[in-house]
Parts: C-alpha cells; sequence; structure tokens
C-alpha cells in the first residue's frame, strides 16, 4: 500500500518492455532510469517511477513535509548548539511503570468511599454533577466540564481546611491514566483516575498543597504495536520542576494567598505609559558576552526574581511609570544558567521557576496595586518550546498540535491545534487564570500574525481556526474582565483588522511609528530624515477606526534591541546605523548619539497612543545580546552620565508631563494631533505638533521638535490660542547631560494676531539642535459681574477695576454690564490668571459727565487654581456723585 493514502500499489504491466538505452545493443543492460518498476496507485491513478512505497501525489506531499520538517529541525538545531553545555533538551515525558491494576468503576466501594471521605461531593461520584462544580472549581465557568489540573478542595464554605486534590486531565486517547506524587510514594497502582468522557479524573484525600505529583499515562502505541506507559507532566499545573529527567508539577492552592488590592483599578488606555520589563536580568549590571563566544561565557551574577522587582517598586513610581508589561513569566525551555526572553514555553499555565513561585508573582502585583501601578502579562499562545509538556500527551495521534505539517511548524516550535475546541480552551482558560487568579490588568498576546496565518511554501495563509482563537479570548476579555485591556503585537496589520470590529483587541503594536522614529534619530545625514513619514507617523493617532489607545507605540522593544536586529538606540545612532556590539563605553561622551537618543524620548512621550519604554532606555543602555538571550540591564551607566541620573530626570519630566500630573498638559493624553508646522527645505528639519483632548488653556499643547543640528533664535510658528505660552519642557537643557549645548529656549510666548500654519495666532520660539520644546497655556477662569439695580433713563452701568480688562480703574475704559431683565444688568466674560486677586467696583455714567461711584470699599474677588466660570451677583449697591472728576 501507498505509506500516506494507503490505497494498494500495483505493478503496471500494461507497459511496454523499454527500448535499450542509447548505444547499447538489445541483450545489454539498461539503463537505471529505464529499469525500475512501475507502480499505479489505485487512488490517485497515477504512475510513480522512483519508488514502490508512495504514488506521485503522496511522493510530492512527503518530499514538501521533509523539507518543512529540515528547516524546522535545523532551526532547533541551531538553538541546540547555541546552548550547548549549558542546557540539553530533554523529553518532557519518560518511560513509568506499565499500569496493570483494574480501573476503578463509578460503583467501586473504594471510588465511593473516596469522593465522601473528601467531606465535599455526595455518594454520587459523578463530579460533574456535584457542588465541586460550582463551588470548588471554576463558580459559574461557562465550561465547566473542561475544566482541568490538580484542583485543591476545602471542607465547608469558608475553605480554610484543605480537603483533598481534585486531579482531572484531557486524554481522550489514553487506556489508563494514574496519578503519582509524595503522597503515595511515587507508586502508581494507588490511585487511578475514572473516565468522564475524554477527561480522566479522581479525588485523592490525602494529597496536599505542595506535594510533587506526575499523572502516568498508558496507551497503545500503533507503530510499535505495545503498550506504553508514560510520566506526563499536568498541562494546567501551575508549578513545574524539572527532576530526575522529567517534569514534575508541584500541586498549588490559589486559595491559600491573600489579596489586599480591592480598591485598586486598571489604568485607562490614555493614561498608561508601559514599561517592558525582563524579569529575569532587572537586577543584574554590566554587559554579557553570552550571545558572541560560547567558548567564553559569562553570565550576570544572578538571575532577577518576581521579589528584586517588588522591592524596586519605588523606583518606577519615582521615574513616572504606572504600569508594567511584564516579559513572559510562563515556564520557558530554557533555565538557570541562561537567562533568555522567554518566548519559549513548555506550558501556558505554570510560573517560570528561576523567577519565584505563584505567591511570589501574586505578592508582586499586589504590592503594584497598592503603589497604583498596574501590571500587564506578556502570554505567548502562538508557539510552544520544541519540547514541550504537551507533544504527544496520550499517544502517537497528537492532541496538542496539528497534524498538518504546515500548520504546526513555525519558526520558533510548533503551532498549537487552533481547529480543536479542546486546545482553544486550554488557551482561553490559561488567560482566564492569569487575570482572575493573578490579578494581571490586561493581556498582550505574542506575535498574532501567526495566530491568524500560516505558511505554505513561504506565502502567507489564512488561518481561519486562528481568528476563531483570538476572537473566543477577546470576548473572554471583555465579558468577564472588562476594565482590563488585551494588546495584540502583530506588526503586520495596518488595517486593525485585529481591533473592534476583527478580533476585538483594545489595542496592538505600531511597528510604522517605531520605523518612522528611527530613520529619524539613526541617519547621519540631517538632510536625508524624513520628516513626512515621521509628522504622519506621529498624527496616525492609531490605526483606522481607534481611538489612540488603539495602538501601542515604542522607540525600543524586545522584538527590536537584539544585536542580530535594530540594535539600541544609542549604539545605532553612534555608529551611524552600524550595529555591531560591544557596549559602546565611549556613548556617554559622544554628542549625537546623545541627544538624538533624547530625542526620541520626546518624540516617544508627546505622541498619541500608549507609550511603551524598554527597561533601561532611562539608563542609556546599548547592550543588545542576538536572540533569544534576554536584554542586560548596566544599572551603573546613570552614575556615569554627567550630571548623575541626568537621563532618568529627562524620562521623569516627560512622564509627569504625558500624566498631565501638574494639569498644563493634558493635551498630550489626548486622542488628537496635528501637525500643524513641517519645515524640511533645505537644512531644516522642524516639525510642530498640536495636541489636545477638547481644546483651551491647560489642554491645548505644542510640541516643537528640531530633527537637525541647527540653532534657531527666532523662529516663527502658528498656535491655536492667542495670549501667553510658557515652556514646560526643554530636551536640550544641560540638567539633563552636561554635553548638551543648553540653548536658551523663551520661557514665555507672547502670540500676536498674525495668522500662520492655518491658526490665527503667531510666536516667535528659540530651539537648539535636535530638540524638543513643549508650550502650553496657564489655567484661566472666567468671570461675569452681575448686579440689580434701578437705572435712570441715559444712564450706563460699568464695572470698573484693577486689571487691564476692566479698565485700570479708568470708568471711560471700564466693562459695561447690560440689561438681562427688568432690574438686572450683567456683564460679559472676563479672563483673570489662577489665583489672582481682582478688586473693582460698579459705577453708574449719566450721559458723558456724570459719573456715580459705588461707595464703600473696593470689592474683592480670588480665581482658584482650576479652569472656572464665575458668576458675581450683587444687590443693594449704594452709589455717591455725581463726580466731575473720574477718579474720585
Amino acid at each position: 500500500p501507498c505509506e500516506e493514502c494507503r490505497y494498494p500499489l500495483v505493478r503496471d504491466n500494461s507497459r511496454k518492455k523499454p527500448a535499450p538505452a542509447r548505444g547499447h545493443s538489445s541483450g545489454s543492460t539498461f539503463s537505471l532510469k529505464h529499469s525500475r518498476k512501475h507502480w499505479e496507485c489505485l487512488h490517485c491513478k497515477t504512475m510513480n517511477p522512483i519508488t514502490a512505497t508512495r504514488c506521485n501525489t503522496c511522493l510530492t506531499h512527503w518530499q514538501t513535509e521533509t523539507l518543512d520538517k529540515k528547516r524546522a529541525d535545523n532551526t532547533g538545531k541551531r538553538l541546540q548548539l547555541s546552548m550547548e553545555g549549558i542546557y540539553n533538551l530533554l523529553d518532557s515525558s519518560a518511560d513509568a511503570e506499565e499500569l496493570i491494576g483494574e480501573i476503578p468503576r463509578r460503583t467501586d466501594r473504594e471510588w465511593l468511599k473516596k469522593s465522601a471521605d473528601t467531606g465535599i461531593i455526595s455518594s454520587d461520584e459523578n463530579i460533574n454533577s456535584t457542588n465541586i462544580k460550582v463551588r470548588d472549581l471554576v463558580g459559574e465557568h461557562p465550561r465547566a466540564c473542561d475544566v482541568g489540573g490538580a484542583i485543591v478542595l476545602h471542607h465547608g464554605l469558608e475553605k480554610r481546611t484543605v480537603a483533598g486534590v481534585l486531579f482531572r486531565v484531557y486524554a481522550p486517547n489514553a487506556q489508563k491514566v494514574a496519578v503519582v506524587g509524595e503522597w503515595n510514594g511515587w507508586k502508581p497502582w494507588q490511585d487511578y483516575l475514572v473516565k468522564e468522557g475524554e477527561y480522566w479524573q479522581t479525588i485523592v484525600p490525602t494529597a496536599r498543597p505542595g506535594h510533587n505529583y506526575n499523572y502516568i499515562v498508558q496507551y497503545y502505541d500503533k507503530h510499535a504495536k505495545k503498550t506504553v506507559s508514560k510520566y506526563k507532566a499536568d498541562p494546567r499545573g501551575e508549578i513545574l520542576h524539572f527532576t530526575k529527567g522529567r517534569w514534575r508539577n508541584e500541586i498549588y492552592d490559589h486559595k491559600a494567598f491573600k489579596w489586599t488590592d480591592d480598591m485598586h483599578v486598571p489604568k485607562k488606555p490614555n493614561e498608561m505609559i508601559l514599561y517592558e520589563l525582563h524579569v529575569g536580568s532587572f537586577p543584574a549590571s554590566g554587559c554579557c558576552r553570552q550571545a558572541y563566544d560560547n567558548e567564553n561565557v559569562e553570565f550576570p551574577e544572578k538571575i532577577g526574581t518576581f521579589n528584586d522587582i517588588t522591592e524596586n517598586l519605588g523606583y518606577f513610581i519615582d521615574l513616572g511609570i504606572n504600569t508594567l508589561a511584564l516579559l513572559p513569566v510562563t515556564q520557558d525551555a530554557h533555565m538557570k544558567p541562561y537567562n533568555c526572553w522567554g518566548y519559549d514555553p513548555i506550558s501556558l499555565w505554570a510560573v517560570h521557576t528561576d523567577y519565584g513561585t505563584p505567591d511570589d508573582l501574586k505578592h508582586l502585583i499586589n504590592s503594584a496595586h497598592l503603589a497604583g501601578i498596574s501590571v500587564l502579562l506578556d502570554y505567548v499562545p502562538n508557539h510552544l518550546a520544541a519540547e514541550n509538556i504537551l507533544n504527544y500527551f496520550d499517544g502517537p495521534n497528537d492532541i496538542y498540535f496539528p497534524d498538518d505539517v504546515h500548520i504546526r511548524n513555525t519558526d520558533w516550535g510548533p503551532r498549537l491545534d487552533y481547529a480543536s475546541s479542546k486546545v482553544r480552551g486550554y488557551v482561553v482558560d490559561g488567560a482566564e487564570s492569569w487575570l482572575r487568579d493573578f490579578h494581571f490588568d490586561g493581556i498582550r498576546v505574542d506575535s498574532t500574525c501567526n495566530i491568524r496565518a500560516y505558511s505554505l511554501h513561504g506565502d502567507p495563509q489564512i488561518h481561519p481556526d486562528g481568528w476563531i482563537l483570538l476572537q473566543e479570548l477577546t470576548d473572554m476579555i471583555r465579558l468577564k474582565f472588562p476594565n482590563c485591556i488585551s494588546i495584540a503585537e502583530d506588526l503586520q496589520d495596518h488595517e486593525s483588522r485585529l481591533n473592534h470590529g476583527g478580533a476585538g483587541f483594545d489595542s496592538q503594536w505600531d511597528d510604522v511609528f517605531f520605523s518612522a522614529v528611527l530613520q529619524a534619530v539613526v541617519t547621519v545625514s540631517d538632510t536625508q530624515r524624513n520628516m513626512k513619514n515621521l509628522a504622519k507617523a506621529i498624527c496616525m493617532a492609531s490605526l483606522p477606526g481607534c481611538s489612540a489607545g488603539g495602538r501601542v507605540i515604542f522607540t525600543e522593544s524586545h522584538d527590536t534591541v537584539p544585536s542580530d536586529r535594530q540594535g539600541r538606540i544609542p549604539a545605532a545612532i553612534l555608529r551611524g546605523n552600524q550595529m555591531d556590539w560591544p557596549d559602546c563605553n565611549d556613548i556617554e561622551n559622544n554628542f549625537f548619539s546623545l541627544k538624538r537618543t533624547a530625542l526620541a524620548l520626546a518624540i516617544l512621550m508627546t505622541s498619541p497612543g500608549i507609550p511603551m519604554l524598554l527597561q533601561g532606555q532611562e539608563a542609556l543602555e546599548t547592550c543588545a545580546p542576538t536572540w533569544p538571550f534576554g536584554p542586560m540591564f548596566d544599572r551603573t551607566r546613570s552614575d556615569r552620565m554627567d550630571p548623575p541620573y541626568g537621563f532618568e530626570m529627562l524620562l521623569k519630566d516627560l512622564c509627569s508631563l504625558r500624566a498631565n500630573q501638574k494639569n498644563l498638559t493634558q493635551g498630550l493624553s489626548g486622542n488628537y494631533a496635528r501637525a500643524n508646522h513641517l519645515n524640511d527645505y533645505g537644512d531644516n528639519r522642524v516639525l510642530a505638533i498640536h495636541r489636545w483632548t477638547h481644546g483651551g488653556p491647560t489642554d491645548d499643547t505644542i510640541v516643537i521638535i528640531n530633527c537637525g543640528n541647527i540653532y534657531y533664535e527666532e523662529y516663527w510658528l502658528g498656535f491655536p490660542r492667542y495670549g501667553s505660552w510658557k515652556l514646560r519642557f526643554n530636551s536640550d537643557d544641560t540638567k539633563y547631560c552636561s554635553s548638551f549645548t543648553g540653548s536658551e529656549a523663551i520661557d514665555t510666548v507672547e502670540t500676536v494676531k498674525e495668522s500662520k500654519d492655518g491658526y490665527p495666532y503667531s510666536g516667535a520660539v528659540a530651539i537648539g539642535p535636535y530638540t524638543v520644546l513643549i508650550y502650553s497655556q496657564d489655567a484661566t477662569s472666567t468671570v461675569k459681574f452681575s448686579l440689580k439695580c434701578q437705572l435712570k433713563r441715559n444712564t450706563k452701568l460699568y464695572v470698573v477695576g484693577d486689571i487691564p480688562e476692566l479698565g485700570d480703574w479708568d470708568p471711560l475704559q471700564a466693562l459695561e454690564a447690560e440689561r438681562r431683565g427688568n432690574s438686572t444688568y450683567q456683564t460679559a466674560e472676563v479672563c483673570v490668571a489662577p489665583n489672582q486677586m481682582v478688586e473693582f467696583k460698579f459705577v453708574i455714567i449719566e450721559g458723558l459727565e456724570k459719573i456715580y461711584w459705588q461707595s464703600g470699599k473696593n470689592n474683592s474677588f480670588l480665581a482658584d487654581k482650576g479652569n472656572r466660570n464665575y458668576l458675581i451677583d450683587c444687590e443693594n449697591i449704594k452709589f455717591q456723585g455725581p463726580h466731575e472728576d473720574p477718579l474720585p
């Protein structure tokens, strides 16, 4: 039979005997080409002159699959060779003893006794029909029948005492399943699981949190033609340990941790300032050559932990960071001493043990919430590591991965079988567990382009089942965690199909912004900087149909900084886009690298979108090993700056303005942006961006960007409002770096009534080379004056006071009050500055000669700090006069 389609292959005897090879007699040996046997497949009716094991159609498929497998194997081999001697890729399962005992039936007394001993369920041993489903498994979970893992059961409603553990695992092809662990001495014949549909389950009263365990899954291997028993880790286990050549789980009780963050509310998208944080490398100092020289490998002194981050929360608060975007914290295939990014998960449910325990992660998130910091999870369901705990879980028919090699293979590891509702449930339930049990404030889904599509001979193909997974995932988040944000990292979806109306994500990464800013700061020649692309990338406030929060903007990320990619921006600028390592120790003395790195940071923090920083940007980090080796963070670099921690101060000021902490720059967190001025003529590279939310003082914000090495002493721009515009930020200030020019910017720009750049007003600024300036107006309040009185004919009521709008005590320049009713007179609005004291009086002018002044002392009015509309309502005012002298 054909090895692929299994249809019989028959020899085609009807074919004539082939002619002798040219140059030989009829009795000579035939050439190899013509001497092979010819076979015909009864299925596809095609001839195969090469082999009698596959027909032509199946042979073509086999050759294609073999080539794809070789490519995937080569990728895995390259990764394995890079870690040779450090970490061996070990099989996630190991041979176990054969399960020779009988599986207990529902009516077995032992099974009934176990159920009753827990004190939780009734004598009905069918778990799905008891109160375990509601009270102890998942509450109101819509797919209670699909729940699995090691679920700790408790006595009573208060759940203070552990009653046992429910073990439940999806293994439809298994013949027998047992659970072994520390409570039974790892004896395989003591705790068998009972099959319920496609799941196996049992309750073990003696199992407790902290016990290690494994499943033994027994199945028939049709290829080896024998029964096989394998140790398997729990796909939904929260803790994994690699011990004695295999992965083991540890029972974990989510209810044991006491949360105190009930008052925490996740940050809104327009409020977020993200900090992409790699737990393993955050406490490290100094650069590491681990990615470049395997013969002379150096490692950081230690791998960071969740507790290290908890102890440093004050560091993020001082910077102004309000949202931590943790890089993957799931169990990774790379373990100590390697410190990789975390994008090779072996499970979607387990916490990376090198970083700490689940309780350590919960303590970090709880402490962050109490400090007002939100925490996001990086979720990687687009692939698993080549050696993961799901491979061939219950036999040669892989239940977690697709059979089609084109769909299965990616450049990093196997893709899950999204066509299976059970596998999609594994992914969606995993995300729900992280949000519910760990209190994450949102999820970033990695590489969604490799979920919604796959490669067929190099051509992208739509993967409908991947779209279903993404939609089910975002539906779950929106319905169960409406305050949590969902972010897609696609980088290929410029039509926002992944946002609302498509896959349903709230936001996604914007690589167009990254590319435009990178080109604007890394390019050596000023004249080659594309200001039009930069303006478009900034003002494209979002992807089509989305608000500004519909995109995450960045200038560095874990995807861009590896040295075999774009690298760190300071080093890229220093070498003119030649991104070779080592660590650029001379970066602190290079004017262009320092200035244009500050330029990139200022552009990032003033553009519409959710700004995201990568750890180390505040310290001018330049170290960038090759992928997949994690980042280094030289925290001593800030000490070497002049002045020390100058760039941290720069970032702190930008974060303060972005978050509108002083109520002066609300527009920086708004949805709207307009490039009202662009000058790329000759050597000029000046761009002005108008940012606003609703408009008005303290809201309208002007961001002026000079991408050229030119100082402008007087540069005219259009402004949207009349009055005084105050300088809020100057990136050329020497308090950030002594190498900056320290050019004097104009602290207060007084606009004039001359139109420019499409605005009715204009003003002149002074701006240094490679500099960003930020201007806004102080808060103003308006006041109206009202008086109830009776006036004679030919008389008018005015308000006079000590401000220009009230005539500076000149009644001939005073503000007139118009009649609003039978006896009420009211003035127009007058603008007053915050905390301004205004003194005033009412006057009556009869004709042009007689002036009646309000008697008594001057009235006074004090405006507060905010934008307010005041009405000063007066009555029972007495006047004296007439006075011929206007100033009695």
